[in-house]
């Protein structure tokens, strides 16, 4: 059954690959970093923009 064995051998690559983070920790950590900090800065922005246009009256 060479099929099953080609699929065994595919799950067992599979199994030992590392993940970014844990090989590149530093540039994984700046990327999240980064990435929350643009999150947050538009949610904030959004929020605040929200209240501003309900106290105009535009929404």
């Amino acid at each position: 059954m060479p099929a099953l064995a080609a699929a065994r051998h595919r799950m067992w690559a599979w199994q030992g690959r590392t993940r970014f983070g844990e090989r590149h920790p530093t540039m994984a950590a700046i990327g999240s970093f980064v990435f929350v900090l643009v999150t947050a800065t538009l949610l904030v922005v959004g929020t605040l923009y929200l209240g501003w246009a309900i106290r105009q009256g535009r929404i």
